[in-house]
């Protein structure tokens, strides 16, 4: 049994470059029955996404469980089908009213002088976990930061005195 921890990741990242879950989809772990998720929009994000995703382990005939759904999804029965990919559907349409949420009171924020957005890099979010808190070996550079978010491996980039600079000016670090 593996367990693929995928927190911090954004849910619109393609499944295969996912950090932990990605290996898995991408045979790198060795043999595995299947996954185990919460949700069908926790294979992705899309319609795209989950069905791939779905898919590739149907035809590898890996089992597919979430929450909700009685015993493993069987992507040949039409009922199962259909139900997967509406599930998946809401998934999409959940990202964008997310995203429509966060462009409006962006606009709003602005539009009354208020400083918008997440706080400055170097302020973090610290997610409690079984076992501790998230172990962060060092601080990355704020490129190689978003790359993480965003599925992708860092680099291991230098830190820029620009990259300071604008840490220190931007809005969001601004004392209101």
């Amino acid at each position: 049994m593996g367990w693929a921890d995928d927190w911090e990741v954004s849910g619109a990242a393609d499944p295969v470059t996912r950090p932990k879950l990605g290996p898995w989809l991408r045979d790198e772990r060795g043999p595995y029955d299947g996954l185990v998720v919460a949700a069908v929009d926790r294979l992705g994000r899309n319609v795209v996404d989950c069905l791939n995703t779905g898919y590739k382990m149907r035809d590898e005939g890996k089992l597919r469980v979430t929450y909700g759904h009685e015993g493993s999804w069987e992507l040949g029965d039409p009922t199962d089908e259909i139900r997967f990919t509406m599930e998946a559907g809401g998934a999409q349409m959940e990202l964008r009213a997310i995203r429509r949420r966060n462009r409006n009171a962006t606009i709003k924020a602005r539009a009354v002088g208020r400083p918008k957005g997440k706080p400055s890099y170097g302020f973090q979010y610290v997610r409690v976990v079984m076992g501790g808190e998230i172990d962060r070996e060092g601080e990355l550079a704020p490129v190689d930061h978003q790359a993480v978010m965003y599925g992708k491996p860092a680099r291991g980039r230098p830190w820029y005195p620009t990259s300071l600079r604008s840490i220190l000016l931007s809005e969001a670090a601004w004392a209101i």
